[in-house]
Order: structure tokens, then C-alpha cells, then sequence
């Protein structure tokens, strides 16, 4: 009888955690995602039919589930079957075929989440000038023919904070002309960007670019009288390079292309000899790993920092760009970040749509975690304003690691083996194992039962002669 009591409150209590779990992630939804999310579940044709699903934001939690924690829709599918004992669990194919359905809405509240904290800023007054860092990562699918998917960012350094996001299928080139920007943004790129397509389509839009140069990609002319009627005389930087002493020069110069030209402020630093040549080691390297043939002008240019921006020399001094030039590193330990904390290198899968699904639920599950650790992070400031502490910076990298935990842990939710017992079939079918070696080792062990005990009643296998 006591056994039984103590069963009765075990059940009772998981039935209590089960159902303050479904709450907690209720309210998650309710506090820091789209309050339209079901409209656009259906205008995107993510959630056509309540089949096994209630609601579009159960949808987004398996979705969740899978990628922060799952390895294999088979056990999400088990996650499913533990955490809504009420309702048939999906398959892992009814799951797969929900993801690929879900691209589109996914983007949509990965958009709409990036555009409220831009805009959650602005109202807060902490942006007066948009510093916009431009990179790059790449997701590679699993399998010898595997599909690579580029995922753009735009990161605001001021802030802290991702400005926009895009995703593209392969490795091809990199620019700058589909980059939604402001009046008065400064968008800083490294030499992939080095285009004039690029420079243009930035001058355009009213704002500045700050780009390493690439001598080979963005051909620049000496700068001319307005008066002149003659072509400009393109510059010979191999000459030009070779003749600049140690330090940091300066020229004004100006790229053509389409019969438009823009004007730019050309900075090259030269390191001293030694530095030079271990840069240009660098570049040899780098060139090793990738099977490039490495050629000699740009073995020659990888020992300069070369530079070209459109900001008026007035505004910025040639040491405040090199200085915004080095703060590029900021976006590319964000990609480090975003992949460590939530283990996001490699994606399962062969097909294209599920690829562009799956990145599209990293980057809600990622902006999901940047909101954390905007929350926690402001919590930490305002404690140590109340005990009148001076402001320390924290680590971004623990706080995100944090954050996700946290983030994992609402979406997971709580389930309790008992809860198994009205799925129980299909949760057999899901648990048998069907490789080979394991069905061998059942084979052996069901063997060697019946031989012991078909030798346990023969008493003189244990017996020993007195003679």
C-alpha cells in the first residue's frame, strides 16, 4: 500500500510538470514571438490541417526541438509521442514533410523577429549611425554530393545586434547590391565584396562602404578634373606599392563603371618587412588549403592592408578607418558563436528544401536566443547599477550559451515514461533496431540463454573427482 501512495504522487507530480511545461512554452510564444504567427501559418501553407498537430505553435516547437536537440526525426517523432500523450505522435516522414512546408513561414517570423529588435533599438534611441558589419558562413549538407547553403549577415556594431539576414544555395559570389541600408549607414566587407557593382549599389542607397581592396576585381582610376574631358588613367599599383616607404599613405581616387564614376579615398598601410612576409605566408597558406595556384601580384598585394572607402576624409581620419576595417572580426566570432552554441556545422539531409528549412529554423532558433541574452544582458547592468558598480563587459559567448539552454529547455519540455503507455506501439516501431549487429547480438544472447539453462539442471557439470 505504501508503494502504491508513493506511485499515485509520482503520477500526480508528472502530470503537473507535464502540464506547467506546455504553459511555459504557451507563454514563451505569447511573449517573443509574432502575434499573427497562426494567420501566416496558413497564408504560408506551413499548417493546412490539425492532423496530430493542434496549433501552428506546436508545429514550430517540434521544428525547434529537432534542430536544437533532436539528431534524427525518428526521435523527434519518440519527443512527440513522450510530450503530447493526448494526440497520435507524427511519423518521420509526416515530420519531414512538415519542415519542407515550413521554409517559407519559417523566413517569415525570422524577418519579422530580426525587424522588431532593429526596431525595439531605434524606439530606445541607441542608434544614431548604423556601423554594419557584412560576412558570410556557409552550412554544407551531409553526403558526397552535398548541397552548401550561404547564410549572408549584416551585423550592427553599435548595437550588437543582427541588422538582416539572407540565405542563398551555394558558394558563388559575394555583394552588396540586394543589402537593404539607411542614409548615413557605413557598411564594412572584406575583399569578396571588392566589386564596383558593390560600391555603386551602396553609393546609391546614401550610404558608405569600407572595403578591403582587391586590385584584380575593382580596377580604380586616378582622380581627375571635373573639366577634363579625357578618359582618367587607370592606376599602376604594382608600381605605386612598390615605391611607398613603412607607414600609412593616402590617395584619392575614383572607380568607373556603366559611364558612372565614385569617388573614393584609397589607405594602404605598409607593415614593416617582417610583418609583410609573414602576411604574405599567410596568403600562401590559405591559397595550400583551398588548391589554389598562388600567383605573384597577389602574393606582393597580401602584404599591404589596402583599403578603399567612400567617407570624406573630413569625417574620418585614416587611423579611424583601419580601426572600423579591424572591427570586422566582431561578425565572424558571431558566425563562431552561432555554430558552437547551437552545434549547427553539418545538416542531415540530401534535399535542397529541407537544407533551406532547416537553416531557416536555425535562424529563428538563434534570433530566439539573441532576445535571451538581450534580456539576461540588460538584467546584468541594471544589477550592477544598483549596487553602484562600475559596468564590467561580459562574455557574449557564455551568455549565449546560457541563453540557449534556457531556450532548449522551454522547447523540450517534460516528459515521463509512463506517458509512453498510449503510444506504446508506435513507440515500439520507432525503438526497434534494425542494423545488422545488433540483431546479431540478440541472436547470440538468446543462444546462450537457452544453453545455460538447459545446463543448469545437469548438477555434475560443477562437480569434481575425489579419487
Amino acid at each position: 500500500m505504501p508503494q502504491h501512495h508513493h506511485d499515485t504522487q509520482y503520477a500526480q507530480a508528472s502530470q503537473q510538470l507535464c502540464a506547467l511545461s506546455n504553459q511555459q512554452w504557451q507563454w514563451f510564444v505569447q511573449e517573443y514571438l509574432p502575434g499573427d504567427l497562426d494567420e501566416q501559418a496558413l497564408h504560408y501553407k506551413a499548417f493546412r490541417r490539425k492532423r496530430h498537430l493542434a496549433s501552428p505553435s506546436d508545429l514550430l516547437r517540434g521544428l525547434l526541438c529537432y534542430m536544437l536537440s533532436q539528431s534524427s526525426l525518428r526521435q523527434l517523432s519518440l519527443w512527440s509521442a513522450a510530450t503530447q500523450p493526448n494526440s497520435p505522435p507524427l511519423s518521420k516522414q509526416a515530420w519531414h514533410q512538415r519542415l519542407r512546408q515550413s521554409t517559407d513561414w519559417l523566413m517569415w517570423i525570422a524577418n519579422t523577429l530580426l525587424a522588431h529588435q532593429t526596431q525595439t533599438t531605434a524606439v530606445q534611441g541607441q542608434v544614431s549611425g548604423r556601423l554594419l558589419l557584412v560576412d558570410g558562413t556557409h552550412f554544407t549538407c551531409r553526403g558526397p554530393h552535398g548541397t552548401s547553403w550561404q547564410v549572408r549577415a549584416t551585423y550592427h556594431l553599435l548595437t550588437s545586434q543582427l541588422a538582416s539576414l539572407r540565405v542563398k544555395r551555394g558558394t558563388g559570389g559575394e555583394n552588396l547590391c540586394d543589402l537593404p541600408l539607411q542614409h548615413g549607414d557605413v557598411v564594412v566587407a572584406d575583399a569578396g565584396h571588392s566589386h564596383p557593382k558593390s560600391v555603386f549599389a551602396v553609393a546609391e542607397q546614401g550610404a558608405w562602404s569600407l572595403i578591403r581592396w582587391s586590385p584584380f576585381h575593382l580596377p580604380l582610376a586616378e582622380l581627375t578634373p571635373e573639366s577634363a574631358t579625357e578618359k582618367p588613367a587607370m592606376i599602376d599599383w604594382h608600381q605605386w606599392l612598390q615605391s611607398l616607404p613603412v607607414g600609412v599613405h593616402q590617395k584619392d581616387v575614383q572607380v568607373l563603371h556603366a559611364h558612372k564614376c565614385v569617388r573614393l579615398h584609397l589607405i594602404v598601410e605598409v607593415p614593416p618587412a617582417e610583418e609583410a612576409e609573414r602576411m604574405r605566408e599567410r596568403k600562401r597558406q590559405q591559397d595550400r588549403d583551398k588548391g589554389r595556384k598562388s600567383t605573384d601580384d597577389a602574393i606582393f598585394a597580401a602584404g599591404f592592408l589596402l583599403l578603399v572607402t567612400s567617407i570624406p576624409e573630413t569625417y574620418w581620419s585614416a587611423a579611424q578607418v583601419i580601426e572600423a576595417y579591424q572591427s570586422r572580426w566582431h561578425v565572424e566570432t558571431l558566425f563562431k558563436r552561432f555554430k558552437q552554441v547551437i552545434d549547427a556545422h553539418h545538416l542531415d539531409c540530401t534535399r535542397a528544401d529541407t537544407a533551406q528549412a532547416m537553416v531557416a529554423t536555425l535562424l529563428v532558433a538563434w534570433l530566439l536566443v539573441e532576445q535571451q541574452t538581450e534580456q539576461t544582458s540588460q538584467l546584468l547592468v541594471e544589477a550592477q547599477k544598483s549596487q553602484q558598480q562600475d559596468a564590467t563587459p561580459t562574455s557574449l559567448y557564455q551568455l549565449n550559451r546560457l541563453s540557449a539552454q534556457g531556450v532548449e529547455q522551454i522547447v523540450k519540455g517534460y516528459w515521463d515514461p509512463r506517458t509512453l503507455k498510449s503510444h506504446i506501439r508506435q513507440c515500439i516501431r520507432l525503438l526497434r533496431d534494425k542494423r545488422q549487429r545488433p540483431i546479431l547480438e540478440q541472436q547470440r544472447r538468446v543462444h546462450f540463454q537457452k544453453e545455460f539453462a538447459r545446463l543448469s539442471g545437469d548438477d555434475a557439470i560443477f562437480s569434481c573427482s575425489s579419487a
